[in-house]
């Protein structure tokens, strides 16, 4: 399936594998950072931020991980998933309480620390601009609509 989606095809062999497990911690990750927006989407960030703000954010990371790991539809959940991350590397960066070094070896507590958001940010690039490789539903979907 070489298409806009994927213009280089599904990687195979162990590439395909680093993929799979690159796949599974971001996808697992952001669901599980997600999951709990996702049962309050519309009140996590504050009266500030519209709540089809929020539904989205939540969505991307719930939603989108759960397709990250599994590889579906990869292409339109890495983005989603790069661009709330992106905004929440910027919210934590631009926040007076976040420091401005990489970690906050003082903080007793979470929430404004920026580099988990960068970490998921940059996995999920990746993951986009690989592809899902060849041990994905995309890759066994494309497969099938080729009859293969």
């Amino acid at each position: 399936m070489k298409s806009l989606l994927f213009p280089a095809g599904f990687v195979a062999g162990m590439p395909a594998v680093g993929l799979l497990f690159l796949r599974l911690i971001c996808g697992i990750g952001l669901a599980f950072h997600g999951w709990p927006k996702i049962q309050n989407p519309t009140s996590w960030m504050g009266p500030d931020v519209p709540a089809f703000m929020q539904l989205f954010a939540a969505a991307a990371e719930f939603l989108g991980g759960i397709a990250i790991a599994v590889g579906f539809l990869t292409p339109l959940a890495c983005l989603a998933a790069i661009s709330t991350m992106f905004v929440a590397v910027w919210v934590h960066l631009t926040n007076e309480a976040t420091p401005t070094y990489f970690v906050k070896f003082d903080q007793r507590g979470p929430g404004d620390s920026y580099e988990l958001a960068l970490i998921y940010f940059v996995m999920s690039l990746a993951i986009l601009l690989a592809g899902p490789g060849k041990l994905a539903i995309d890759a066994l979907w494309a497969d099938r609509k080729r009859g293969n």
